[in-house]
């Protein structure tokens, strides 16, 4: 049986990167590991408790803000470009 509980991000553990307002998430169980979600960017972590599966979905969604500062908004497609517009309302870079 899966359970889905919903959970904000407060912080990145990054230095590069901070969140000006809590970043939803959910956070299942299922097939003896936790899953941490953020549907609206297709972003995934796993762990074998909660903390670990927070930790790896926060380092995804560190190396997709590197890389969606990298590219010019010229060159992300339809979705990445989402993900940049919908992560401004969250994330205090000064890079976004």
């Amino acid at each position: 049986m899966q359970t889905m509980e919903e959970v904000s991000l407060v912080s990145l553990n990054s230095d590069r990167y901070n969140l000006r307002t809590p970043l939803p998430c959910k956070l299942r169980y299922t097939e003896g590991r936790y899953i941490a979600q953020i549907a609206e960017l297709d972003l995934l972590g796993s762990g074998v408790d909660k903390n670990n599966a927070l930790d790896d979905l926060k380092t995804s969604l560190v190396e997709l803000l590197d890389d969606l500062h990298e590219a010019g908004a010229d060159q992300l497609g339809k979705e990445p470009l989402k993900w940049k517009i919908f992560l401004k309302d969250f994330v205090d870079s000064g890079q976004m």
